[in-house]
């Protein structure tokens, strides 16, 4: 056995199984002994997964420039009114608390005024007639019919007055000074006591009214 290492020369297959390039490339892969070695770059015309240009094959490709602005302007729309109504809610629910602190506050002040109104120190404060001074009208109760019955019992006494005063101090019917005629006031028709509330004095006083003005 020699020291020489043979080397078996390449049959017409093996110089058939790829371009010079490539082959040599092999086989400087595969040197040794000190020799410089072929390291691969890998692709150098793209960028690896994870850098700045890194690109799919899908995103690439992709030619519809005009959607991909439309979808970014769609997201910044979709988010405005996101915030819209996320704002509007809560105007709501803040309304919705005022509204409610407000009503019971108003139940409060009316439960108030209603219970000084039941109590002792409201009593002060009620009307000694059955009338409303601000509406100008009788109360639809008993006392307010009694009210009005007196009232106009009195405007007719008034008016009894006043026509037997003309009547006795008009002398001929004529103003002396004058010499007009006197008209007799007009004489207001006496109220019905519909409720039973003509008390023994109203018949005695109305009794002597009526005897005057006859005499």
């Amino acid at each position: 056995m020699s020291g020489f290492r043979a080397v078996q020369a390449p049959s017409r297959a093996d110089n058939k199984r790829g371009d010079k390039e490539a082959f040599e490339k092999e086989r400087l892969a595969v040197r040794k002994e000190g020799f410089q070695r072929w390291l691969d770059p890998g692709v150098v015309v793209e960028a690896a997964p994870g850098s700045l240009g890194y690109a799919t094959v899908s995103d690439r490709y992709q030619t519809g420039a005009a959607s991909h602005l439309k979808e970014q302007r769609d997201a910044v729309i979709e988010e405005r009114e996101r915030k819209q109504e996320r704002a509007r809610e809560s105007n709501l629910q803040k309304e919705e608390t005022r509204w409610q602190a407000a009503m019971q506050q108003h139940h409060m002040e009316e439960a108030r005024d209603q219970a000084l109104a039941d109590g002792s120190k409201g009593s002060s404060n009620h009307s000694s007639v059955a009338y409303d001074p601000i509406s100008l009208e009788y109360h639809p109760t008993m006392q307010g019919q009694k009210q009005k019955y007196e009232d106009d019992l009195q405007r007719y006494k008034q008016g009894v007055r006043t026509e037997t005063l003309h009547r006795r101090g008009a002398g001929g019917g004529f103003n002396p000074i004058t010499g007009h005629e006197l008209s007799a006031p007009a004489l207001p028709g006496k109220p019905r006591d519909i409720g039973g509330f003509h008390s023994p004095f109203n018949n005695a006083y109305n009794a002597g009214g009526n005897g005057g003005g006859g005499g």
